[in-house]
This record gives structure tokens, sequence and C-alpha cells, in this order.
């Protein structure tokens, strides 16, 4: 147990950490001079003026290719027209934008080794694998960009910074964003729909943000938003919808961390959990200053909490109408503070099982089921122990499989 926790503690002090570094470095949020360095240095890139210029018109016969040719320490390429291809980017300091209302790239977008890169106000179709790769160590700013059916993601970046802002992914064949040990912000407001398999995954070591005002919505796919394999998410401001997914909403695994701060989080009408926190990982605020969550309408449980996780919700938290328990911890640790029950399915609001560990206070719970394991402090008592609640025999051997494969496919995405 002492190697669990430590693992744990591992990944809980390295996100607040990284979180800190992050607040430190925004001048969104500090309202002074940021430092110029990481994502930060796209923001001072973006305001640069050209060194050099070129017009593609792709309706005229002439090729983004070709302008990449051109020479210029700061190169702007200006697209109009309907561009046919794949486009490689191996070069710094390249502004690719739009500038009519159908600039649009029937392909892929591969940035190779590539740093200071933007890409503008374009549409991007039927990229044969990703819409927009980001490979080797890139550095780039995706904003008021569109994708649209891309035959497996959206997004792919490895071992880079990404800065999105008001991006569009619609039907991905797999993964509308996938990251890999990369370090990704959020900023404005982003859509990710109707991807075959997730809707955005932090996976590999990666560091996810949203620190300025905006909404992220992941919508209409197996899971909307995954922090696996010792990744980090820190939505701190701006907001997340995770609806209407036929899984789960919102999926944090494997050694991994979700940490909330001002965000407002709707986590409604999946198909099973609405938040699903599982294997050594934590759900947790930045110090006392906790997101908004409306979980409701979800199949399964509002929030399911196992193997040996932890899970905190401080304030201003609705739970209800859920056809599953509202709140189901098993093996973890939980801690409740000003949240709201109401009429949820399952064992009824609250279910600890198999030596859980919770804090009440100043909760509005009507039932609270416990087997004999489990410890409570706080305001709450269990009743008296009744048999255990967490449902059939093979329901945990059937969430370890799915998180199994879950991982398969994630690691197939290459």
């Amino acid at each position: 147990m002492q190697q669990r926790i430590s693992v744990f503690q591992s990944v809980t002090i390295t996100g607040v950490i990284m979180l800190l570094v992050a607040l430190a470095g925004s001048s969104a949020v500090l309202g002074q001079a940021a430092p110029v360095s990481g994502l930060e240095r796209l923001d001072v890139f973006a305001r640069q003026s050209a060194s050099r210029t070129v017009v593609v018109d792709c309706d005229k016969g002439q090729s983004i290719a070709g302008a990449l040719l051109k020479s210029g320490d700061l190169l702007q390429i200006e697209i109009s027209g309907t561009c046919v291809g794949d486009l490689v980017i191996n070069r710094n300091r390249v502004i690719l934008v739009g500038t009519d209302p159908e600039a649009t790239i029937e392909g892929g977008i591969s940035v190779e080794g590539a740093n200071e890169i933007i890409i503008r106000d374009l549409t991007i179709r039927n990229a044969p694998a990703s819409g927009i790769a980001v490979l080797g160590n890139s550095g780039i700013l995706i904003e008021r960009v569109s994708i649209i059916d891309p035959a497996l993601r959206g997004i792919l970046g490895v071992a880079s910074g990404i800065l999105l802002r008001d991006l569009t992914v619609l039907n991905a064949g797999s993964v509308g964003i996938l990251v890999r040990a990369c370090r990704i912000e959020f900023r404005g407001d982003n859509a990710i729909l109707n991807s075959g398999n997730f809707g955005v995954t932090i996976t590999d070591g990666s560091a996810a943000f949203s620190i300025q005002p905006g909404n992220t919505t992941v919508s209409g796919s197996l899971i909307g938003w995954i922090t696996q394999l010792s990744s980090e998410t820190s939505y701190i401001n701006g907001g997340l919808t995770a609806n209407d997914n036929s899984l789960a909403g919102i999926l944090t695994a494997t050694s991994a961390a979700f940490v909330h701060g001002r965000a407002v989080m709707e986590v409604n009408n999946n198909g099973g959990p609405g938040i699903w926190v599982d294997e050594l990982s934590a759900f947790s605020p930045l110090l006392a200053a906790g997101a908004t969550f409306e979980i409701s309408g979800n199949a399964g449980e509002g929030v399911l909490l196992e193997r040996s996780s932890t899970l905190s919700l401080v304030g201003d938290t609705t739970i209800h109408d859920n056809g599953g328990t509202g709140l189901s911890v098993d093996n973890s640790t939980l801690v409740l503070n000003g949240v709201a029950f109401d009429n949820n399915g399952g064992v009824g609001d609250v279910s600890l099982t198999f030596g859980s560990r919770a804090t009440f206070d100043s909760n509005t719970l009507g039932t609270l089921a416990c087997d004999g394991t489990v410890l409570v402090r706080g305001d709450e008592s269990c009743p008296p122990p009744g048999p255990v609640t967490t449902g059939p025999p093979t329901l945990e051997s059937s969430r370890a499989a799915t998180l199994q494969r879950v991982r398969e496919i994630i690691a197939n995405e290459r």
C-alpha cells in the first residue's frame, strides 16, 4: 500500500508544481507581464510582422509546397481556394492563414521538428491520417481551424508544444485530439465532436492546461476526455462540457491526475459513468478553488472512483438524476464539501466499499451505503453495515477489461 500511495503523491505534486509554473507564466491570469518561455513564445510570435508574404490561390494552380520554398525569416503564406494534397512543414517561423471563408486544404498537414508555426483560419478536410500532426519537438498555434472527416485523428501531437484556440474537430475516425509527451493548452471555444473512439486523449506523460476563459466541448464519442498513463489535466479556468458520450464523460486512469479550479464543468447524459477515476489516479481541486460541476442524467454512476484513487469535490456541485449510484467509491479515498445529491439510482447517493475512506462536510446527501470495511468522518456516518453493494462479481473485472481495451486502442494510434 505504501508504494501505491507514493505513486499517487508523485503524480499530484508534479501536477500542482507544473500548474503553478503555468499560472506564473500567464499574463491573462495574473494581469502582468509574463516571461517568454514555452507556449508563451507563440503568443509573442503571433504579434510579429512577416518578413515575407506569399499569396497562394490554389484554384489557380498555385501551391503551398512551392511557397514554403521561398526565403524569409518569418514567412506568411496567405491561402485562398481549395488546395489538394498533404503538406509537410519542416522549417521554423511559418504562418499559414486562410484569406477567404472557403480556404480549404483537402489532405493533412504534418509539422516535423519546426517551431513558431501558426495555422489559422483554415478548413482541413479528408486527411488520410491526421488533420494536423505535430511531431518531433515542434511548437504550434492552431487558431480558428476546422478539421473535418479525418480518417484517424483531428490532431496528433508527439513530444511537442501545442496551443489551441477556437478549434473544431468533426467526425474523426478514431480520436479527435491525441497527444503523447506533449504540453497542450486550450483557449477560446473548442468543439471536438463525434469522434469514432475518443474526443480528447492526454497520454504518455503529457500535460494539458486550460487557464483562460472559454469552453471546450467533447461530445458524441465513446469517451469524451481521457487523461491516462502518468499524464495531467489542469482545468483551472474556462469550461469543459463532456455530454452525450456512449461510454463515459471524463476518464482519469493509470497514475494520472485531473486538477480543477475556477472552471465550470457539465458532465451529463453519458452512456456509462459521468466521471470515472481509476487505477492510482487523482481528481482534485487546486488548493481550495474547486470547479463548479453539474453531473446528471448519466446512465451509469454520476462518479465512479476505484482502485486506490482519490477524488475531492468542493462546493457548487450537483450530482442528480443518474441511472446508477450518484457517487460509487471502491478501495479509494473521497472528500466531499458542499455537494448536493438528488434522485440517483443504484443504491442511492453515495456508496462506499472495500476499505474506502471518506470525509464529509456540509453536503446535501440522502442515502449513504457502506460495507463493513470503510471509515467515515465529518458530519455523516455509515448506517449499520450491509452487504457489498458494488454489483455482481464480474463488474470490477469488466471495468478492468474496458480500461485495458481503451489503452490498446490508444497504443495503436501512431
